[in-house]
């Protein structure tokens, strides 16, 4: 057995640093070149976030869809906003999946509507191409109220759940109210005109009745028959006071008046013509 001498050893050492050295260098090349990678990599990503930020900033388009829905923490829908053949739309939804609200933008003009928790109408806002409207629904979804604005004049409607109903109307003649009964048949109007303010009176079948007036001529009264045409008629002139009666074709065949020189009192034939008169 032969003993290696000491410059044996020291080659052996020598050799071993060396291979080592060179690990060491293969280990160092490898970290750097993935280093280097990473680095040329975030910069590349960060070169591409910045030119896709500046695009986004400069077209000012942040995200493009057709659908969205926001959804609460057991993910139920509570928000979708979409656009529709009629035109975009935003609807609200209560925790049990109901719709509570709705905005939308369609032909006819803009909409909002509010529902109860049993999905029936109970307000809604218009604004149509003839006006704005508003109405307000009970909870079986009838009109119980309702205020229009058109071109013509604001309009405001009200009702009951029988049908009776109370209509006021600002019109450019002048303002106006109307009564109607459980049909919608109008039973009553007051509206004061330009010649003064005027009362009238309708039966259920919709046929004047009465009609209380006071024109700039003097205060009047039209009674009327069955088919709405005028029979008595009452009426205080600047010259006298003066009762009218008529038949059924609508000919005088009665008149009382006063005048300064004292009562007056004339008889018509069926064509009008005098028959007998007094003094």
């Amino acid at each position: 057995m032969g003993t290696e001498s000491l410059e044996d050893r020291v080659r052996a050492v020598e050799a071993r640093l060396a291979r080592a050295e060179r690990s060491h260098r293969l280990v160092l090349f490898v970290v750097g070149a993935v280093a280097l990678a990473g680095a040329m990599a975030w910069a590349a990503i960060g070169a591409t976030s910045r030119a896709q930020a500046q695009k986004l900033s400069e077209t000012g388009k942040v995200i493009r869809a057709s659908r969205f829905i926001l959804e609460d923490e057991n993910g139920r829908t509570r928000a979708a906003l979409s656009v529709t053949e009629d035109g975009p739309a935003l609807c609200l939804y209560d925790e049990n999946g109901e719709v509570r609200a709705q905005l939308g933008e369609g032909k006819d003009g803009t909409g909002l509507t509010l529902l109860d928790n049993n999905g029936k109408t109970r307000v809604q806002l218009d604004v149509l191409k003839a006006g704005s409207r508003l109405t307000l629904h009970d909870e079986n979804g009838n009109v119980l109220a309702g205020l229009v604005v058109t071109e013509d004049a604001p309009t405001l409607d009200l009702h009951d759940a029988q049908g009776n109903g109370v209509w006021l109307g600002a019109f450019k003649g002048g303002p106006g109210l109307t009564l109607r009964d459980e049909h919608g048949g109008i039973r009553a109007d007051l509206c004061a005109l330009r010649e003064g303010p005027k009362l009238a009176l309708y039966d259920e079948n919709g046929k004047p009745r009465a009609a209380l007036s006071a024109f700039k001529g003097g205060p009047g009264l039209d009674l009327c028959d069955e088919k709405g045409k005028p029979r008595v008629a009452l009426e205080v002139t600047k010259e006298s006071p003066r009762l009218s009666l008529r038949d059924e074709n609508c000919k005088l065949r009665a008149g009382l008046g006063v005048t300064d020189v004292g009562p007056v009192l004339g008889l018509y034939d069926e064509k009008g013509g005098p028959v007998w008169s007094a003094p």
